[in-house]
């Protein structure tokens, strides 16, 4: 059984930056219908321009059809009420009318210039479908990277070792710690999963990246596994040296969601893997902790 912490950071990521523009989603699949619906809201723009058509002039016209009722209100009895309350009413009756007639220019307009309307409709509706296609399109990388993610963690949730996985781990460091063979200054550091068994303690960092953007990327998948492995040594070596008595093995992994050779980079200390392999390199790691060792891990990395 698997015991799982925290959410997934990217799609937190993804839902608060939506939702900040006014795209509610709950989940991954709500993107993938808000980008269909987009697609779909660009094919039939002449029936969303006519319905909005529609709806402007129709608003008009219920605003006459009420202004209109309370005119009738307004004119009932109105001879035989008295002269004070008669002057009060012819006031507002007044009012009214002009409000009508501002109704009425308005409705005699929207009809005469229908087209001139509808091509306003139409670039407002453009616009906005625009801007939506763009928003969801700068979130793609964070799309991608959740699915590789909540794809992980599935995979890890079917393992059969009684385990503990910890989902996008942060820590700030009181210290700022110097990487001398990247020239790397670390302040703060996240780490896609940590997982803790019986088989030691595995820090997963998952990739869903294409071979053209991990090339232009300043900070390669490989050094920042190897950064993990560092900055938890530097961090957590004295405390779990005192509360096990020794320093466990800390297995850095990097996993692809992309079908790739399984490897070990002896340089940067780090096995590389698919998804799909992820549950068997587990299970064939020799056990060395018991449950009490495991669950004082996770105390010291909770606090």
């Amino acid at each position: 059984m698997v015991e799982v912490y925290w959410e997934s950071w990217p799609l937190k990521i993804l839902r608060y930056n939506l939702q900040s523009q006014g795209i509610l989603i709950d989940s991954l699949d709500d993107y993938k219908i808000e980008c269909k619906k987009i697609e779909l809201e660009e094919k039939n723009i002449d029936s969303l321009v006519e319905k909005e058509y529609q709806r402007h002039k129709n608003t008009i016209e219920n605003e006459y059809n009420w202004l209109l009722h309370i005119q009738n209100i307004l004119e009932t009895n109105l001879e035989n009420l008295h002269f004070f309350i008669r002057a009060q009413r012819k006031i507002r009756l007044f009012f009214l009318q002009k409000k009508r007639w501002k109704q009425i220019k308005d409705i005699s307009d929207i009809e005469e210039n229908e087209e001139l309307y509808k091509d306003r409709f139409r670039k407002c509706i453009k616009n906005e479908l625009s801007q939506k296609k763009y928003l969801l399109k700068d979130q793609e990388n964070n799309y991608y990277w959740a699915i590789a993610e909540l794809e992980v963690q599935s995979h890890l949730k079917k393992t059969y070792i009684d385990s503990k996985l910890i989902n996008d781990f942060y820590k700030k460091l009181e210290k700022v710690v110097f990487i001398k063979w990247w020239s790397d200054i670390i302040q703060s550091l996240q780490i896609d999963h940590i997982l803790i068994n019986q088989k030691w303690i595995f820090l997963i960092e998952t990739k869903n990246w294409s071979k053209e953007f991990e090339k232009k990327s300043d900070f390669p998948p490989l050094y920042q596994a190897k950064r993990h492995n560092h900055w938890f040594y530097y961090t957590y070596k004295n405390q779990l040296k005192y509360v096990l008595w020794f320093y466990p093995q800390i297995y850095s992994v990097l996993v692809r969601k992309q079908a790739t050779l399984f490897q070990y980079h002896k340089n940067y200390y780090t096995y590389e893997i698919s998804i799909s392999e992820l549950n068997h390199f587990i299970w064939w790691r020799q056990n060395n902790l018991d449950s009490f060792q495991v669950e004082k891990i996770f105390n010291l990395l909770l606090k």
